[in-house]
């Protein structure tokens, strides 16, 4: 017969862990400052007319920062379940169903814009 059950071995979890905080730290920072340079950029559009324009709709600028936000929160989301496996050694199987959760819901909003556009 097969195998039941694998046991994971703690410091392999606890690696992963931080690979998982190192990832999700840099892509929620990374959503961030991306977020405040696009909120720059569309407030002074006006006032600076030799830099960077963009010149959104009301609408086009919320689906904007919604993709933006809800990746922000996926980066955080791995850095909260990184650091549970960096503390515990173990994997949390409601915070791998809401990272699964959020990661479906930002396909099916990729996949809701790609038609609105």
């Amino acid at each position: 017969m097969g195998k039941t059950a694998t046991v994971e071995n703690p410091s392999k979890v606890r690696i992963l862990g931080a690979l998982l905080v190192v990832i999700g730290a840099g892509l929620a920072a990374g959503m961030a400052k991306l977020m405040l340079w696009i909120g720059d950029i569309s407030r002074n559009s006006d006032v600076n007319s030799a830099g960077p324009r963009w010149n959104a709709t009301p609408q086009e600028q919320q689906i904007t920062f919604l993709i933006l936000g809800a990746v922000m929160v996926f980066g955080l989301s791995s850095v909260i379940t990184g650091l549970w496996q960096i503390i515990s050694g173990k994997r949390n199987r409601k915070l791998i169903w809401l990272m699964l959760g959020l990661w479906i819901f930002l396909l099916l909003l990729a996949w809701g814009v790609r038609f609105y556009f």
